[in-house]
């Protein structure tokens, strides 16, 4: 039965850092023997109830509920929120997501686990977004809007109050030069409305989380002056 981060690949969520290098297996306790590794595949044992079983192109496979509920139990926060929000974004049934966890309530991590999917939220639309609504959340940034529309553009992060937007650039955002000379002219659009324009990528949002906040709280209390 395939679980956690391979469970998910099959799902096709979103995974921080991409599919595992090994497929990652569960038996259900039931059957009874060790969880094992070896440089192919690695098992584990866990209470798989009936309602987190289901198949993906023919193969078994944890439920998207369960599979989430695992990958935030062994992955941590980061892990959880990328895969949370693009299961968010396929149409995980929330009531669902509960059960699970209430099934899984005296697995290890469950309560962190809990904690995590709660920061969960479907309007990211890329990974680099998860992550940086993750970052301006523990830096205790004030929650900006989602996918703001401002006149006929929609922006990643938005505080109104202080016309000011940040904007997530992924690697894919600007695949073609015309991609990059229409960002240019939505931008020169944006600021003539009076708003100010941040932008972020990968780098500092992997990498200088403590940078992006400074910046982002500079800015609002610049605004406020």
């Amino acid at each position: 039965m395939a679980a956690g981060a391979c469970a998910a690949a099959l799902h096709r969520m979103d995974l921080l850092g991409g599919p595992p290098s090994r497929p990652v297996l569960v038996r259900p306790v039931e059957i009874g023997a060790n969880g094992k590794h070896s440089g192919t595949t690695a098992v584990r044992i866990a209470r798989l109830p009936e309602a987190h079983l289901t198949r993906v192109d023919g193969w078994p496979v944890t439920t998207v509920a369960r599979t989430l509920v695992d990958v935030a139990r062994r992955q941590g926060e980061r892990c959880a929120v990328v895969a949370g929000d693009a299961a968010l974004r396929m149409g995980l049934d929330l009531a669902g997501l509960d059960r699970v966890l209430a099934d899984c309530s005296r697995s290890p991590g469950i309560r962190a686990a809990r904690e995590m999917l709660a920061l969960c939220d479907s309007r990211a639309e890329s990974p680099l977004e998860s992550l940086t609504r993750l970052v301006l959340d523990r830096g205790g940034i004030p929650r900006p809007t989602l996918q703001a529309e401002i006149g006929e553009f929609r922006v990643d992060f938005c505080w109104p109050s202080a016309r000011l937007i940040l904007e997530a650039d992924g690697k894919s955002k600007y695949a073609e030069a015309s991609d990059l000379f229409r960002e240019k002219q939505r931008e020169d659009w944006l600021r003539s409305k009076g708003y100010r324009v941040l932008r972020t990528d990968w780098p500092e949002v992997f990498n200088r989380e403590a940078s992006l906040c400074r910046r982002v709280a500079h800015a609002l209390m610049e605004a406020a002056a």
